[in-house]
Formats: C-alpha cells, sequence, structure tokens
C-alpha cells in the first residue's frame, strides 16, 4: 500500500533581526510519498529550500528524500520510519538571508499522514485525531528553524504521567514493552534537573526509536537508534543526558563563536552526576577516566575549550570538549561550594534562557550569585591550551603535630591558580586539607591532630592535571592509540601457530612486528586462553584473576619502565574477531572478557604507585 505523508506548514517568522511589523507568513505544502520516498513541496514564497534533494519545479521543489545511509544526514527514508529535520527542506520567508536557519521563529505545522503512521515533533501537539483513513498532527513549535524536527513512522505510542509535561514514547511495536522504562527515567531526569536548574524548558517530551545507530537531541524529544534502545544504560547515563540539553543546548543555546560549553555542562551534571549517586568512588572513578583520556592527548596538540566546537570521534575532542569541561565544572563546585554552584546555573539560566550564550555568559552568573572575580579561573580553563603538571618535591613530619610539604608546577609555564586537595594520614585517621597553589613552588607548614603516617597530593584526582608518573594503571585506550604492536605468541612452537598468527592480523588493523625487534611501546601476546593464562603465569610469577573468565578476554598491564604488555586470548582462535568486535567500547577498562559477543566482566587495575604520594617511616 502506498504510504503518503503530507505537510501543511504555516511559519510566522519573528527575531530580534526581522521586526515583527515585517515578518512574513509563509505557507507551505509538503507531501512525502513514503514508498518511494517522493517529496513535493509547494509554497508562495519565493525562498529555496536549502536541500541538494529538491529542485525547483513551477511554483514548488520536488525531489527525494535521501535514503538511510552513513554517514548519518539530517533527513532520512525509510519504510518504518522517515525524518525530517534541520529545517533546510523549508521554504523561506522571502527576506531570510543566509542565517536564517539560526533565527527564532515561530511555527505552526500541520502533519498528514496515513491513520496507522504515528508523528512525532519537536514543539507542543495542539492536536493529533483521526479522520477516515488519514491522521493530522498539527503542533507548535518556537526556536531556530535549524532545531525543528518531524519523525514519522508504524510507531506504537506510550504516555507517561507528569504533572507538568507530557511525556510520550514513539517505539516499533516489538519494543513498546520499553515504554514505561523511558518514560519513567524521563520523569525521573526532569524532576531531577528541575529542581537543579528551573522548570524544563518545553511543554512535551518524546522519546523517538530511529531506523540509524544515533543519539540525538532535540527541543523536547531525543532521537534514539533502534538497536540500542534495549541496552540497559541508554536509560540510565544517556537518556539524562539527552533529556538535561533541552536545557543546555536548546534553551540556552551554545554560542559557538566563543566555545561549546554545553558538553562539558552536560557531562557534569548528568554523567558524572549519577555516578556520584553511586559513591565517592564512582565519581573518582570517571575523573580518572577523564584524566587517562586527555593524557592520550599530545601536549602540543592541546587546544583551548574557547576553540571546541563539536566532537567527532577524535580521542582529543571528546576528551577535552566532553571531560576536561566536566572537570573545569567539578573544579569550580569545589571553589564556590555546593550552594553558591547551584545557584549560579539557576542564575545562567534565568538570564539566557531563549539566547544563545557563551563562557563569558556562564562567568557572569558565577560572579554574580558568589561576589567573586572569577576572571582568573576562567582565563587559565578556557582560554588556556594544555594543563599543569603537578610535583610533591619534599614532605617532612617536623613535630609531633606537624607537616613540612613543597608543591611544584611546571617551571617554563606561567603558573596556574590552584586548590589542592592533600590527604595526609595520622595515626588518629585520615585529614583533608585544602591548599592554595599559585607559584612555580610553594612551602606548606601544616598543623595536624596526631603524628603523619603519610601524605598524598590530589588523591581522588579533583584536578584537570597531567597524571603523575605511574599514577594511573594503563587501559585498552592506551594500546589503542599505538600505531602498531611487538606481537608474539603465547606457544609458539605449537602445531597451528602459523594460523593463530594468521588470525591475530586479520583481527587486528595495526602495524605487527614478528621477532626480536621491538620498535611499538606496546608488547601483545596472543593465544588460546590456556596457553596465555600458563604464559602469564611463567612471566609474573601469578595468576591473572581474569585469564580463564568467558569466552575471549583482553588486558593490559605496565611492563618494564613505560613498556605496556597486551594479552588477548580465547577458547577458541576462529571465534576471537566475533567475540571480541565491540572491544573499542572498552577503551576505559583494563580488562574485559566477552561471553556471546557481549562485555561479561571488565574493570581498571588498581594501581598503588604515585610520585604524589610519600609514606614516612
Amino acid at each position: 500500500m502506498m504510504r503518503t505523508l503530507s505537510l501543511i506548514v504555516v511559519l510566522s517568522l519573528t527575531s530580534a533581526l526581522i521586526p515583527h511589523a515585517h515578518a512574513e507568513t509563509l505557507t507551505a505544502h509538503i507531501t512525502l510519498d513514503t514508498a518511494s520516498r517522493a517529496i513535493m513541496v509547494e509554497s508562495d514564497s519565493p525562498g529555496v529550500p536549502t536541500v541538494e534533494w529538491l529542485a525547483a519545479e513551477g511554483a514548488g521543489f520536488s525531489g527525494l528524500v535521501p535514503e538511510l545511509q552513513s554517514p548519518t544526514r539530517i533527513n532520512g527514508w525509510s519504510e518504518t520510519a522517515s525524518y525530517l529535520t534541520g529545517g533546510g527542506w523549508l521554504p523561506k520567508a522571502s527576506d531570510a538571508d543566509a542565517a536564517d536557519a539560526d533565527q527564532i521563529h515561530q511555527h505552526d505545522i500541520t502533519v498528514t499522514v496515513p491513520a496507522s503512521d504515528r508523528v512525532a515533533v519537536t514543539g507542543h501537539i495542539l492536536h493529533d485525531r483521526v479522520t477516515g483513513d488519514q491522521r493530522e498532527v498539527r503542533f507548535a513549535f518556537e526556536g531556530p528553524s535549524s532545531d525543528l524536527g518531524i519523525f514519522v513512522g508504524s510507531y506504537e505510542v506510550g504516555q507517561g504521567d507528569h504533572a507538568l509535561v507530557a511525556l510520550r514514547t514513539y517505539l516499533q511495536p516489538e519494543d513498546h514493552a520499553l515504554s514505561a522504562q523511558y518514560l519513567e527515567a524521563s520523569a525521573r531526569y526532569i524532576d531531577r534537573f528541575s529542581a537543579e536548574i528551573g522548570d524544563f524548558p518545553y511543554s512535551e517530551f518524546s522519546v523517538v526509536s530511529a531506523p540509524i545507530p544515533v543519539g540525538l537531541g532535540f527541543a523536547g524529544a531525543t532521537y534514539i537508534g533502534q538497536s540500542i534502545l534495549p541496552r540497559s544504560y541508554m536509560t540510565g547515563r544517556s537518556l539524562a543526558h539527552e533529556v538535561l540539553h533541552n536545557w543546555w543546548g536548546n534553551a540556552v543555546r551554545v554560542d559557538y563563536a566563543s566555545g561549546n560549553w554545553s558538553e562539558g555542562l552536560t557531562t557534569f551534571m548528568a554523567d558524572y552526576g549519577l555516578a556520584e549517586d553511586d559513591g565517592a568512588l564512582a565519581g573518582q572513578q570517571m575523573r580518572m577516566d577523564w584524566l587517562r583520556k586527555l593524557a592520550l592527548i599530545e601536549a602540543d596538540q592541546m587546544k583551548p575549550l574557547a576553540s571546541f566546537i563539536s566532537a567527532s570521534h577524535d580521542r582529543g575532542e571528546q576528551g577535552e570538549g566532553y571531560g576536561k569541561a566536566a572537570m573545569v565544572f567539578h573544579m569550580l563546585r569545589s571553589e564556590l561550594g555546593h550552594t553558591q554552584f547551584y545557584d549560579g546555573l539557576r542564575q545562567f539560566y534565568r538570564s539566557n534562557n531563549g539566547r544563545e550564550a557563551g563562557w563569558a555568559d556562564l562567568q557572569q552568573a558565577f560572579e554574580q550569585v558568589s561576589e567573586r572575580d572569577l576572571s582568573q579561573f576562567f582565563a587559565q580553563w578556557i582560554n588556556r591550551a594544555g594543563l599543569p603538571r603537578l610535583q610533591l618535591l619534599a614532605a617532612a613530619p617536623t613535630g609531633a603535630d606537624q607537616l613540612t610539604l613543597t608543591l611544584a608546577q611546571d617551571a617554563d609555564a606561567a603558573p596556574y591558580d590552584l586548590l589542592v586537595p592533600v590527604l595526609v594520614e595520622t595515626s588518629d585517621g585520615p585529614e583533608h586539607h585544602s591548599l592554595r597553589l599559585t607559584k612555580a613552588e610553594q612551602q606548606y607548614d601544616l598543623t595536624l591532630n596526631a603524628p603523619a603516617l603519610s601524605v598524598h597530593v590530589d588523591p581522588a584526582f579533583d584536578l584537570a592535571r597531567w597524571p603523575a608518573t605511574q599514577e594511573l594503571s594503563p587501559t585498552l585506550d592506551n594500546a589503542f592509540a599505538a600505531s602498531g604492536f611487538n606481537a608474539a605468541l603465547a606457544a609458539p612452537e605449537a602445531a597451528d601457530a602459523a594460523k593463530a598468527r594468521a588470525l591475530l592480523e586479520e583481527m587486528l588493523n595495526v602495524d605487527l612486528v614478528w621477532g626480536a625487534e621491538a620498535p611499538h611501546p606496546v608488547d601483545l601476546i596472543f593465544g588460546t586462553t590456556q596457553d596465555v593464562a600458563d604464559h602469564y603465569v611463567v612471566e609474573t610469577g601469578h595468576a591473572f584473576p581474569y585469564a580463564t573468565d568467558g569466552a575471549a578476554r583482553a588486558w593490559l598491564e605496565r611492563g618494564e619502565g613505560e613498556q605496556l604488555r597486551l594479552y588477548i586470548s580465547a577458547d577458541d582462535l576462529e571465534d576471537a574477531a566475533a567475540q571480541m568486535r565491540f572491544l573499542g567500547y572498552y577503551g576505559s577498562k583494563s580488562y574485559v572478557s566477552f561471553e556471546n559477543a557481549s562485555g561479561h566482566t571488565f574493570g581498571v587495575l588498581p594501581s598503588d604507585k604515585s610520585a604524589l604520594r610519600v609514606v614516612f617511616e
């Protein structure tokens, strides 16, 4: 059966740059045949849609909506679900300019589809009714046309119970059982962030199943790939992250000219906020993960946060724009205290809701509530590239209740202004101190309640800084960052050694060097489960605790000096590649085992070494 989509679009364009008296009302009729993906746009407006798949045809435009493809386009068609986003497919007002898509507009859109289809949108649904064999959905949307989204598919709709926000899920019938947990989680996150920031900025919020493997945030909606909807993490940090983007990035838009603050703030409040709910150790683990990713970037390749726009798959962009920026907010909360920090966020939201904002606006809000000059803090963390490097030059008890220590930071760079956490273990228990470090080198005399047993500088990784030597155990990301491995088989004399070697070369798309020559910083040992487990015992004198866990596994440890040792084994070597096809997702872990091609056991190996810790005799 031919399934058609008809759109009656009425746009009343208003913005600060287009006075209301001169705003032009645009009426457009858009028809999409979802069986053939043919689209027709008819309008009296002379404005031309800015997409290559629409061509002028008389008084309107026609073409074919692009099929789903990779890399993902902002518009796509499939037989079960299609989407029109970005607003480029809409005719423009006659007086619109090239920047028009980023201006605030009032949209009044009516969508007509076959009665069996459902329509999810950005904005407020005014009515959704079925007449005969057609469904008509009319909705209002205020914002940039580039944020507009219309999603049509063979969805089942679930509705949630919330006093202020209309909650809906649009899922394929086979996934409808997931609706209740998505609705419950959405309500919980809306309440959480409303309490921290201010009321949810939209009257509706929808979770929409996408025919593409994405997680995208829109004003009042999130578009999630159907393949990842059942994953447990999706209703956790991932959904929380997308819900929070309704405040940061949609209601308060990003002034990209001064850098993208939204991803870091959203990561801090959503991903990290939920980790903190699980306890101090979970929060510390996430901070350590951020620092590990930052440490993978060469110092001369680091960029200031003011230049971060958006992240691709580049680890540096992810590490800085998300991790370092989130650390900045963590440090700012430590500087101001919990109350003033969240008062500052609420002030920032009140002042900038409905407009673009940058780092300077954040600074202004926090300065206003704290009555402090934060120019040094924001200048060093936002406008300066790189990280400080801390040193514990000396530490010694000078009496039963005295401790003298000397801290230093990079001598060849302008000193940072740092609030350094210091943990002193005493005979009566731990004592926590915060030391202000503003020079290249400073000495401190601490008065304690009992004799000092040890001292540890920034033990919980609360500062954005370079990790000290051997302070962090390596993770698989450290191996993935290498250009190649020095490869060896755990059982080189086995009958199937040549086959094992060929399988490894097929699995890994990196340079493998066999033999005595070792040009790479990573040594790789590969083989069957028992061969690698036995090899490890001979090599280290003890067994690795997860050497036989699951059907296949990988783990990374530090060898001699800075050399790393990567172990990969499987019960069936020919099945190793299939079992471990998601290995790249576990880069932040030291070890991972797989069962039925899914992560089974994983974690980070502890490190008891640090150049920032001294134990006294």
